[in-house]
């Protein structure tokens, strides 16, 4: 084993011998134990709520295999894997903020946490028509300018085969202060997707039909706060130290806030 090399068989022992010992994370596969290397951990969203774990087999082995790491009865959320380059193939789990300390214990590796992604979005949320009678339709508008200097590459589709509503917006909505109830679904098979760039001074735009949501046919003032999820590829965040699965920087999707209002007369 060469100097650097993070195996799962070996313990990782606190410097303090009263501490508490590391756990033993394993990789388990057809019931059997199977020895890694553990690569890196790394936060796949901006809030640092979930991580990625990604390791290879030490005995070889490509993406069919059905690998998972767990501490006693503890099992991941989900495993998976993706490609990293030519012939080579990370396996990988998703873990809660809440298994995080233990996991970076166990591997040695320190969490790669989200700090910041280099660009400058502005987002404009609207409805059109801003004032409608009761049953009328009403439209949320979106414009996402790039107000940095450099293109932003992003994923654009993907999330509107066989949908009933838009989904990558969600909402949250009041009527006079009271709140209303989500009366649909953003279920989706999912869709073709393609990568878009975004140059510096052009705008993205994108709309939701916001009776999908909620009901609007009582008169009064009606409070919506928004966010969408903006999948983008280029710039990688930075993170708080450069053990990154680049795989996984390049899918960690950027939520964008705003705040609308609709009268219905």
């Amino acid at each position: 084993m060469s100097t650097g090399e993070l195996v799962s068989r070996v313990q990782v022992v606190d410097a303090d011998p009263l501490a508490e010992p590391a756990p033993h994370l394993f990789v388990i596969e057809g019931g059997r134990e199977v020895a890694v290397r553990w690569r890196s951990l790394t936060a796949a969203d901006p809030q640092n709520q979930t991580f990625v774990i990604c390791f290879e087999p030490l005995d070889g082995g490509g993406s069919e295999r059905q690998l998972a790491p767990a501490f006693g009865d503890w099992r991941p959320e989900s495993t998976g894997g993706h490609r990293i380059a030519d012939g080579v193939w990370h396996h990988c789990a998703c873990l809660g903020a809440t298994a995080v300390e233990r996991v970076s214990r166990a591997t040695g590796l320190a969490p790669a946490k989200y700090v910041d992604r280099p660009v400058k979005l502005v987002a404009q949320f609207g409805t059109t028509p801003a004032d409608i009678g009761p049953g009328q339709d009403v439209r949320v508008r979106l414009v996402v300018t790039n107000e940095g200097a450099e293109p932003v590459r992003w994923i654009c589709g993907g999330w509107t085969r066989f949908a009933t509503r838009h989904g990558r917006f969600r909402f949250h909505a009041t009527r006079d202060t009271l709140e209303l109830r989500d009366i649909g679904s953003s279920d989706s098979a999912g869709g073709i997707s393609v990568e878009a760039e975004l140059a510096p001074g052009a705008a993205l735009e994108d709309e939701a039909f916001l009776p999908s949501w909620f009901d609007l046919s009582e008169p009064g003032e009606y409070s919506i706060a928004a966010e969408y999820d903006l999948p983008i590829v280029a710039p990688v965040p930075h993170f708080t130290n450069a053990n990154v699965c680049p795989s996984v920087a390049a899918s960690i999707v950027e939520v964008l806030h705003g705040n609308m209002s609709v009268r219905v007369q």
